[in-house]
């Protein structure tokens, strides 16, 4: 059985490659082609009456490390210059009042759609995972769109996943909202952003410093134990990561550095960015492939999940339009970028199984992440059409 599975994996990584290389021609993110095998994969299961293992012990692994070489990947490509507060200041607020009024508003619609009575947080709490946009998608689309716009969608994105999860958390385990819950959450956050500058410092006299055939991977592993004790700590773990990227990216201009060897740092930092891309294509399509393998098929054909699937895509292209022309950021192309991906699947999969709402299941998140998809594509081909018609290789920026 062990040599099947080998044997499956490797060929559906392989044509996920391929899609990945003829994506731009084909206009669909190549993890839609794997999340189509997984599920006609978990169809063959059934009706071969194959053994299926519980995938949810290695979806939520595996998509955590997912999402922080995805962050970590668009980290490594931002610039922090003086000229772009603006930009990161804006990129922040639209993330921000994006999550919490959509959240507010499909919580307080759910009741209309289904008889199930629940308190708000816990309406709340099902809501929030289909308002944050995911970086794991936005990102790889945002290379075809002109520099503006793809900094603020890198910067949205990024940020959207790291205050969805701040904000999940809060929801999920602060019992009720005072201000001692808002003092704790904000000395939480500075706590993290002073730990975030420490490791990093460290990590750079690493990288700096010591020679050996071996470096990347262990920095790597450092990111992934960090990020997953703060995460059992309660501490919003996705700012080290974020911070870890951009402070790498832009080594020269900081000062605090100097002593570090930044020159050799920037070198080794090709190498560094090379290896994230390849693991992130790996960890990326390993985790659509295997929740496509997770949902079960009868829940698609259901009419009433697929017209409230239609409302929330409605309601989620709505309230974006109104914020971005009140920041007056409006365009075609990035009011439809707003997918759905890894980060909704991640949050819902980790809303416990006794306050789930029964209408916001597996069958309405792919509807969502489909559709936002569909729209995303038509935004891509919209505000830069030229770009998509071809996918250079890799080249080192940094």
């Amino acid at each position: 059985m062990h040599t099947e599975i080998l044997l499956a994996l490797s060929l559906l990584l392989l044509i996920g490659y391929i899609f990945d290389i003829l994506s731009p021609k084909l206009k669909i993110p190549y993890s839609i082609w794997l999340f189509l095998f997984g599920f006609l994969l978990k169809i063959l299961a059934l009706k071969t009456g194959f053994e299926i293992p519980e995938i949810k012990n290695y979806l939520i692994p595996l998509g955590t490390i997912a999402l922080i070489l995805i962050v970590l990947e668009a980290a490594l490509e931002l610039e922090l210059k003086k000229e772009k507060k603006v930009l990161l200041f804006k990129s922040f607020f639209v993330a921000l009042i994006s999550i919490v009024s959509l959240s507010f508003a499909i919580a307080y619609l759910l009741p209309y759609f289904s008889s199930k009575k629940l308190p708000f947080k816990i309406l709340l709490i099902n809501a929030l995972p289909l308002a944050v946009i995911s970086s794991a998608v936005a990102i790889p689309a945002s290379k075809f769109l002109e520099e503006k716009n793809k900094e603020f969608v890198i910067y949205e994105s990024s940020l959207s996943d790291i205050l969805g999860i701040i904000l999940f958390n809060i929801l999920l385990l602060v019992p009720q909202f005072n201000i001692f819950t808002i003092l704790s959450t904000f000395f939480s956050v500075g706590l993290v952003i002073l730990i975030s500058i420490l490791i990093t410092i460290f990590l750079a006299w690493i990288i700096g410093t010591i020679y050996h055939d071996v470096k990347f991977i262990p920095i790597l592993l450092v990111l992934i134990f960090l990020y997953t004790l703060s995460k059992y700590l309660h501490l919003p773990g996705l700012i080290i990561i974020f911070i870890f990227g951009l402070t790498l990216r832009n080594i020269l201009d900081l000062k605090i550095f100097q002593r570090f060897h930044p020159e050799v740092i920037k070198g080794e930092l090709c190498n560094f960015d090379f290896i994230v891309k390849e693991f992130t294509f790996l960890a990326k399509s390993l985790f659509f492939l295997l929740f496509g393998f997770f949902v079960d098929p009868p829940l698609l054909l259901n009419l009433e999940v697929i017209l409230f699937s239609i409302f929330i895509c409605g309601l989620i292209f709505l309230f974006r339009g109104i914020i971005l022309f009140i920041f007056r950021n409006l365009s075609f192309s990035l009011l439809l970028i707003a997918p759905r991906g890894l980060i909704t699947i991640l949050l819902w999969i980790s809303i416990p199984q006794e306050i789930r709402h029964p209408l916001i299941n597996e069958a309405v998140i792919v509807f969502l992440i489909s559709f936002t998809m569909i729209f995303m594509i038509l935004g891509i081909l919209k505000g830069h059409p030229e770009r998509v018609a071809l996918q250079k290789g890799p080249v080192c920026k940094l």
